[in-house]
């Protein structure tokens, strides 16, 4: 489905500066052709703020898979701001974009992906569910900031426009803006975009 991505990608490009996800749910779930719920739940967020569950997993003993159904399921941490829940679901929302060697879609790979999150990094040993999650939150970013959007901010920070402030005006959490505005941002998105 990472071709789908692009589809949702052109979309934002035409809309308003602030896309909501209003408009990103129901769009996501015509262009994938999959449903899903989102469900709070509580998580430590210093540990983990949320999370994508597959409906393919097979483990009908977990509450959150029986309420979804047939459907995936995306927690989201309690307690959140409001810009960290937004992004979270948001970047949660990109895994219906995975292709089929990027998803987590056994309980062994949950529990394997867990770890690795938790664990201390190790950049010669990220597994490609970490690749997935690293390509998630870029997609994240991509759809919740149009490009021509971008490109203002950009110069509005030039300007002298702070991060908080640009954070605040996006709804997006302050901590991603350097990755937003960076000079990577463009050729990262290309590369997603080209795959």
């Amino acid at each position: 489905m990472p071709e789908k991505f692009n589809e949702l990608y052109e979309f934002v490009q035409t809309q308003s500066p602030r896309i909501s996800r209003a408009l990103l749910v129901p769009k996501i779930k015509e262009i994938t052709g999959e449903d899903f719920v989102t469900q709070m739940f509580g998580f430590d967020i210093n540990l983990l703020r949320g999370f994508f569950l597959s409906a393919a997993i097979p483990n009908p003993h977990w509450r959150v898979v029986q309420v979804g159904g047939d459907k995936h399921v995306i927690l989201i941490a309690r307690g959140m701001t409001y810009c960290w829940t937004r992004f979270v679901q948001v970047k949660e929302m990109m895994h219906l974009f995975d292709s089929e060697v990027e998803k987590t879609s056994t309980g062994s790979e949950v529990e394997d992906l867990l770890t690795e999150l938790a664990g201390p990094a190790n950049p010669a040993k990220i597994s490609r569910y970490h690749e997935s999650e690293y390509k998630a939150m870029w997609m994240a970013l991509a759809v919740l900031c149009p490009e021509k959007e971008r490109a203002v901010y950009a110069r509005k920070r030039e300007a002298g426009m702070s991060d908080f402030d640009i954070a605040d005006e996006l709804k997006i959490p302050e901590q991603f803006i350097s990755s937003l505005l960076g000079d990577k941002y463009k050729d990262i998105i290309q590369e997603i975009l080209d795959k």
